[in-house]
C-alpha cells in the first residue's frame, strides 16, 4: 500500500511512476486506485478513455476478477484497476474484512507486484487495508514541510498498530538547492523526524509534472530527469537491486550536503 494521512505529498504520482518502471523491468504489476470517489490514477497511467469495472466490483465479486483491471497498451505487463467514480460513505460501511482479503489474496496470485494508491487519511478503507494480513509492505510519502513529515510519523504510528511492518519513507518533491542553502531540512533530519526507513527520495521535477499534466505514463522511456532516475531506483530496489541513494541524480561530492 502507498499512503500518508496527508494528502497533495504525490502518492498517485509515485505509484504510478514505480509499477510502470518495475512493468518495464518484466515484472507483472498491477495498480489499484482505492480512493474510492475521487479517483485519479488512471489520469498518471494515463488509463483515464479506457475505465472498466472498478475496484469495488472486484471486491464485492459482482464480476469475474480478470474483467476487473485491463492493461496497458504501452506497457504490456501493467496492470489498472480503477477506484469507483461515484461512491458514499453507507457504501464504504458495506464492505468486509473478509472480502479485502479474499481480494487481495486472489490478486497475488497473478501479479508480481501490486500497488493499492490509497486516499488520504485513516478511514474506513485504511483499516480495511492496513489490519489485512495479505498486505505484506507499506511505503510512506512525504515532503518536506513540517505538516507532511508528521503525518509520515503518524502514518507510521497507525501501521505499526496493525502489525505492519517493514515500512519504507520516500522523500517526494525534494527541493535539492533550497536543501543546500539550508531553507528545508535534509534527508537525516526527515528520517529522524518521521522515524521510518528511507526508501529512495525523488527531487522536485517539472519535467514530470508537465508530463502528469498532459496524462500517461510518467515513466516513458524518453523522459529524462532526475525525478524520473529516482523514482526508477525506488523501483530498482523493491526488486532487489543495490542502487545507492542519489545514484545517477547529484554527483559523489556534493551528496553529503543534502543529508
Amino acid at each position: 500500500m502507498v499512503t500518508s494521512c496527508k494528502g497533495g505529498v504525490g502518492k498517485t504520482t509515485l505509484t504510478a511512476g514505480i509499477s510502470t518502471a518495475l512493468a518495464k523491468m518484466g515484472k507483472t504489476v498491477l495498480t489499484v486506485d482505492m480512493d474510492f470517489g475521487v479517483r485519479s490514477l488512471d489520469l498518471a497511467l494515463g488509463f483515464e478513455n479506457n475505465i472498466c469495472a472498478d475496484a469495488y466490483d472486484a471486491i464485492t465479486e459482482r464480476c469475474e476478477l480478470d474483467k476487473t483491471y485491463i492493461s496497458s497498451p504501452d506497457c504490456p505487463n501493467l496492470f489498472f484497476t480503477p477506484a469507483p467514480a461515484g461512491f458514499d460513505n453507507r457504501t464504504m460501511d458495506s464492505i468486509l474484512k473478509e472480502q479485502i482479503n479474499k481480494y487481495l489474496s486472489a490478486l497475488k496470485e497473478k501479479f508480481d507486484y501490486i500497488f493499492l494508491d490509497m486516499p488520504a487519511g485513516f478511514g474506513k478503507m485504511f483499516e480495511l487495508v492496513a489490519s489485512s494480513p495479505v498486505t505484506d509492505k507499506a511505503v510512506i510519502i512525504c515532503s518536506h514541510s513540517p505538516s507532511s513529515v508528521r503525518a509520515a510519523e503518524k502514518t507510521a504510528f497507525e501501521l505499526y498498530k496493525f502489525g505492519k511492518t517493514p515500512l519504507g519513507l520516500v522523500i517526494n518533491m525534494f527541493n535539492i538547492p533550497f536543501v543546500k542553502k539550508g531553507y528545508y531540512p535534509g534527508i537525516l533530519d526527515i528520517i529522524e523526524r518521521s522515524s521510518v526507513k528511507l526508501m529512495g527520495v525523488v527531487p522536485d521535477d517539472t519535467v514530470i509534472d508537465s508530463i502528469q499534466q498532459r496524462g500517461g505514463l510518467i515513466n516513458c522511456e524518453e523522459l529524462h530527469s532526475r525525478g524520473n532516475t529516482a523514482i526508477k531506483n525506488i523501483a530498482r530496489r523493491i526488486n532487489g537491486e543495490n542502487v545507492s541513494l542519489m545514484q545517477s541524480i547529484v554527483k559523489t561530492s556534493k551528496r553529503s550536503q543534502l543529508l
